[in-house]
């Protein structure tokens, strides 16, 4: 809010001496004739006894904001906003409140709101048009004008909190880094609970763990936690910090599925990687593959998505492969022997059960996807494959042909 605080007398005393050296820049000013203003206030301000002066300043700042408008002048404005501010600053040290920023005052502030405004206007223009480092360079000068405003109490907060992050967003589109942690630092210090800082929170999380930032890192990390401990966000930065020990590895997966029971991501990586650690060493002992086949259903649980159902989908066939593996090496004809492969038969049999219904399911979604990226036609086929091994089992030759086709169509 604005304030204009002026007794008769004091507006009287103010304008008979400001007639007394700016009386020409003035009338010109009244006049709208800015360029003649432009060439007195040019001439007074060479003056170096003038430079201390802040009415000077003032009306440098009022002639060239006037046409920094007129002529769309960048230049000319930022000239307008550096007198506008060395005016505020001269006049921040005049100990009489009563006649402190008076030439303002006057003014009823206009001049000093405006030059903001200006900056304001031609950053989201350029911020609309996608110029980003114009767009931050506007935002960031309109700043400048907000603190001079801010520091005089013309305004009824201290800091332009939207504003600020308009210029970190700018300068995160426009690549410059650096710029943009100075602006959403000043955000994010502030702990607002807006779900709107989220992205903000991310993008100082991300730039210090590149920067290999420790500190600064775990301190983003844990306030974002903090204001918005439902967001999922986070996670991936935990998952980032992952050994690259398997034993250690699934270990931390295992705590951070306690600490996020229903968080998808944490538990896809999880079973992927068991998958791996079981299928690609030499660790498929049966309390494994048990382990992973209800983590794989808990996957399922909180997302039945296709690659959740391929997975297990392949992990049943990769048993029944075992299974069968298994019973290949037995030659003998003892009662034992027969009686082991009989059990091996029928495990094989309820593993084929079990197989189908994930791999129609994989098939059912995977063929309602309207485009398959390359890895989805490889996890798509590989199903198809299941299906022919199933029907080949269960004797369905009309049934094999099919998924064939489909297979050879892919």
């Amino acid at each position: 809010m604005r304030k204009l605080l002026l007794t008769a007398f004091m507006l009287a005393a103010a304008t008979a001496l400001f007639a007394q050296n700016f009386n020409d820049v003035t009338k010109n000013i009244a006049d709208g004739k800015y360029d003649d203003a432009k060439v007195k206030i040019d001439k007074i301000m060479s003056d170096t006894k003038n430079q201390s002066k802040s009415e000077g300043w003032f009306y440098k700042a009022k002639v060239y904001n006037a046409l920094a408008k007129q002529n769309s002048d960048s230049a000319m404005l930022v000239e307008a906003l550096n007198a506008m501010q060395k005016y505020f600053s001269i006049e921040g040290t005049t100990k009489d409140e009563k006649v402190r920023y008076l030439h303002s005052t006057i003014d009823n502030h206009n001049t000093a709101f405006d030059i903001r405004a200006n900056f304001v206007n031609a950053g989201v223009k350029a911020y609309q048009e996608e110029n980003w480092k114009r767009a931050f360079y506007n935002f960031e000068k309109s700043l400048d004008a907000f603190d001079y405003l801010a520091k005089a109490k013309l305004t009824n907060t201290a800091l332009d909190t939207n504003l600020i992050l308009y210029t970190g967003a700018a300068a995160q589109a426009g690549r410059m880094d650096a710029e943009a942690v100075k602006y959403y630092s000043i955000i994010a210090d502030l702990k607002i609970p807006d779900p709107n800082n989220v992205a903000v929170y991310e993008f100082l999380i991300n730039y210090y763990q590149t920067k290999k930032d420790q500190a600064n890192r775990d301190k983003y990390l844990d306030m974002a936690k903090a204001l918005f401990p439902k967001s999922d966000s986070w996670m991936k930065f935990e998952l980032a910090e992952l050994s690259d020990n398997d034993e250690e590895r699934l270990k931390q997966l295992e705590d951070l599925m306690k600490k996020y029971p229903d968080d998808y991501a944490i538990s896809l990586t999880y079973v992927s990687d068991l998958f791996n650690y079981i299928y690609a060493g030499s660790h498929g002992s049966k309390e494994l593959k048990a382990k992973l086949t209800g983590a794989i259903e808990n996957v399922i649980r909180i997302n039945s998505t296709p690659v959740a159902n391929y997975i297990m989908t392949q992990h049943i066939s990769n048993e029944i492969y075992d299974i069968e593996t298994t019973m290949a090496a037995i030659k003998g004809t003892k009662p034992e022997d027969v009686q082991k492969k009989k059990a091996l038969t029928e495990e094989r049999a309820a593993k084929f059960e079990a197989m189908l219904p994930f791999a129609l399911k994989t098939y059912e979604l995977y063929s309602a996807m309207k485009e398959l990226r390359p890895e989805e036609k490889v996890n798509l086929g590989k199903t198809l494959d299941n299906l022919v091994d199933y029907y080949q089992f269960k004797k369905m030759p009309d049934k094999v042909t099919m998924y064939q086709a489909k297979r050879k169509a892919l």
